[in-house]
């Protein structure tokens, strides 16, 4: 189990909408649900302005709350969704970025990725 809180920070590639556009948000709710979907309470980071609020692209999980068995598909298919995606894990002072499924698999601390998991396509 964790410590500290894990914060997922991503970002849409250079030829992507941007995240405070009306596409870039409607991206950006439904990876917050694919961060839901294995009962993960996933907390995130919301903006306000006078033209209304959104999401920022940065997500909290609980230090009380293990990572789900779906976070590390689900943050992969973030990356494989859009060229020049980025994906910044953060717990405590340590912070990276994670450019692969294997990566990723290494920062939350999961078992080796078998078959019927997450799969590198590089």
């Amino acid at each position: 189990m964790f410590t500290e809180a894990i914060e997922l920070s991503v970002a849409p590639g250079p030829h992507e909408p941007d995240v405070f556009s009306a596409r870039g948000q409607a991206e950006l709710q439904r990876f917050h649900m694919r961060l839901r979907v294995d009962g993960t309470c996933v907390e995130a980071v919301t903006f306000r302005s006078a033209d209304g609020s959104g999401l920022t692209g940065v997500f909290v999980i609980p230090p009380a709350q293990p990572p789900g068995p779906a976070l590390p598909e689900v943050l992969a298919g973030w990356l494989h969704g859009g060229a020049g995606r980025t994906l910044r894990i953060r717990t405590g002072a340590i912070e990276a970025e994670a450019c692969t499924a294997a990566e990723i698999g290494q920062l939350l601390r999961v078992p080796s990725l078998g078959p019927g998991q997450v799969e590198d396509p590089q």
